[in-house]
This record gives structure tokens, sequence and C-alpha cells, in this order.
């Protein structure tokens, strides 16, 4: 026993070394006849004030009291996504119906979205149902959700323990009650693997230096931020990530300054099944 007793110590840590898994194949990949059931919350915490390059205006906003505001936002989104089999093109048809809002999203209840999926691509949709919408927001909805499908890259990148992958992000923000385009920098950090769950860390750098379609005047600021997020390596999807970040905005129009302060958080989850329950 003395002399098979390492033996069978070392085949012990031999077989756990070779089980391990030390890296991940980080690819975002939808899968034919599959429903992926996702709930995204989102919160704003934002603080308004004003000042001026003019001494003159400084001197009217100090008379009229420096007019400050704070608003708090937040929305509930769930929605479903799913998908069929392959068509004869390779293509595999998609509906994405928005099953759960709140009083923020409520007009997005009972859309119903109808496109197709790109082998390794996100949808891609062509036409849309909303009870509570009418044609104008229907198009709208159609021309932001096929922007962000062809601007956001899909990862593909394989990562040991320790490696990130670093990925640049078209948003929209809440500038009262507009929005305005940035870009969003996120590199994911892979740190263990456990059960076929990745975890990974988050770094967030925000790009705020740029024109917005809504706003007829420059944004000038920056942010950052941190997150985390769970990965399913058998599946090839997010399951679950959080993100919190800060934003800095100043914006100027003729003399007038305004500062704007956001904190903000955001929580994604995704369940995924076969489709029709199997």
């Amino acid at each position: 026993m003395k002399t098979l007793l390492p033996l069978l110590l070392a085949g012990m840590l031999g077989s756990a070394s070779a089980n391990a898994q030390d890296s991940v194949s980080f690819t975002i990949r939808f899968l034919p006849q599959t429903v992926y059931t996702e709930t995204i919350n989102q919160r704003y915490d934002m603080h308004i004030d004003f000042d001026s390059s003019s001494q003159e205006i400084q001197d009217k906003i100090k008379e009229s009291g420096a007019p400050v505001s704070s608003r708090q936002l937040s929305s509930r989104l769930g929605c479903t996504i799913t998908t069929a089999r392959p068509g004869p093109t390779g293509h595999i048809p998609v509906v994405m119906d928005i099953t759960d809002t709140d009083s923020l999203t409520h007009r997005l209840l009972g859309l119903k979205a109808y496109g197709k999926l790109i082998p390794d691509g996100l949808p891609q949709y062509d036409s849309v149902e909303c009870p509570n919408g009418d044609t104008a927001m229907r198009s709208s909805f159609l021309k932001m959700a096929n922007t962000l499908s062809t601007q956001i890259p899909l990862p593909n990148a394989k990562l040991a323990i320790g490696g990130s992958y670093t990925q640049v992000v078209p948003i929209k923000i809440p500038i009262g009650p507009m929005a305005a385009g940035i870009n969003e920098k996120i590199t994911y950090t892979l740190k263990n693997v456990t059960g076929g769950i990745a975890h990974f860390t988050l770094t967030i750098m925000l790009d705020m230096n740029a024109t917005s379609d809504a706003l007829p005047f420059p944004i000038q600021g920056g942010g950052d931020g941190t997150g985390t997020m769970e990965y399913d390596t058998l599946q090839n999807f997010i399951t679950n990530m959080r993100m919190d970040y800060d934003m800095r905005v100043r914006v100027a129009q003729e003399g007038m300054i305004m500062h704007l302060a956001i904190h903000a958080g955001m929580l994604t989850t995704a369940r995924i099944s076969p489709a029709g329950g199997r």
C-alpha cells in the first residue's frame, strides 16, 4: 500500500487536472428551435444643473435660483425570442414577443416582430405587430432593432483564465426626454469556469464626444463602470449580466451650459429552453 498510495494520488490529481476547464470559446450564437426568455431591468439616476461661459447669463442663472433638477427613471422589459428550423437558404426564422413591461415601456406590451436569423448573427426583423403602437412607432422599432443588430459585433474568441476580449457597442442614453448616441467599450475578462458556466468581470468605458441625432448640438463627456457576467458554454449564450456605470456629460448651446451626471445600472437575465417545451 505504501508504494501504491502515491501512484493512486498522482492518478487522481492528474485526472482532476485533465478535467479542469482552463479556457473558453466565447462565442454568442442563437441556436435553431430554441426559446430565449430574457428580462432587462434598467435604472437611471440623473442630476442636471446649469452654468454659462457668459457672465451675464451666469448672473441670470443665480438670480433665478440656479435651476437644478434630479430625476430617477427605471424600466423593465421582458421578451421571448423563438427560433425555428433553418430554411432552404440557411436562414433561421425568428419571432420576438414582448411579454412584460412597466409604466415606462407599456406601449411595447404585446409587440411581435418577425424576421430571420443569419447564421452566427443577430436577428434581422422585417415586420412588426403592436396593439399599442402606431405606424411611426413600429417603423422606429424596426429601424432601431436592425441598426443595433448590424452594428454590434458578436464575440468569437478563445480565452484562457485571465484572458480578455474587448467589444465596442453603440448605445443610446436618455438626455431628458431625448436620447443621445454614444459608444460603449466593454472588456470581458474570464475569471473562472464552473459547471459549464464561465464567470467574467466587465470593465466599461464610455465615449460621449458625439452629436446626437435627437439633439442639434454636440455632447461632450465620458464615463466608466464595472460589471459581472455569466456565460453558458454549452448554449453559447449570456445568461446573466449586471452593469453599473457613471456618466458625466457637458452640453453647451448659445452660451448656456448644462452639466448632466448619470448613474446607471442594468441587469439582464436569460433562460434558454427547446422550442415547444421539449
